[in-house]
Formats: C-alpha cells, sequence, structure tokens
C-alpha cells in the first residue's frame, strides 16, 4: 500500500454502525512483481494503480487498473471485509472478491 487517509471519526461522514462510512482511504500501487511460475510471455511490470475505502464495519471496497501477466490493460472492482489481528490497527487479513475486465486468453487468435 502506497498511502492511507483516516477520516475524522468526529466528522459528518461518520456514524457509528453506518456501513457507507468511510473511515480510510488507501491509494495503492505494485512496486514489485513476481511469477511464483515463471513464464517467457510473462509481464512483470504490472503498472497497477488502485485506490480502496475502508468503511464501517470492517467493509471495504475498491477499484484498480493494471497490467495483467500476459500485458493486457485490465479492471477489477471489489469489494470485502477485514479481520484485525490481535487488535491492532496496522495488522489485519482482508477477503476480497470482485469483476475483472480485460483479461483474454494470449493464446487464442483472433479471426477477422
Amino acid at each position: 500500500m502506497l498511502g492511507a487517509v483516516r477520516a475524522d471519526p468526529s466528522g459528518p461522514d461518520f456514524e457509528q454502525g453506518a456501513g457507507s462510512a468511510v473511515k480510510e482511504w488507501a491509494l495503492q500501487t505494485s512496486l514489485y512483481t513476481t511469477h511464483f511460475d515463471p513464464d517467457p510471455d510473462h509481464v512483470n511490470d504490472q503498472n497497477l494503480v488502485g485506490i480502496e475505502a475502508h468503511l464501517a464495519g470492517d467493509w471495504l471496497g475498491g477499484v484498480a487498473v493494471f497490467d495483467n501477466s500476459f500485458g493486457q490493460s485490465s479492471q477489477l472492482v471489489y469489494a470485502g471485509k477485514i479481520w484485525p489481528l490481535l487488535g491492532s490497527q496496522h495488522w489485519y487479513a482482508k477477503l476480497t472478491g470482485g469483476l475483472v475486465h480485460g483479461t483474454r486468453n494470449p493464446t487464442k487468435t483472433r479471426s477477422r
């Protein structure tokens, strides 16, 4: 994660228990990528830029644009849940799911 900005919990945008109140925004990027199963066709420069909103109730949502493993421009929209580890504000587990657009099978040829 590149950076995060925490919302003021006493401000008008934060209500205890409101599922859509943004507690924190996170700007994310990928500085380094490697594949566990290297292939000569894989690209390790993902050019990832994403923004994620951490919501009240430990929910989250985000969007990202990136180049996939074959250099194809792709987009991601996702939502998920955060579980703080041992009561820490800095260590947590998260599970997300979403929709990816822009991934095409690189081995198929297009008919024209």
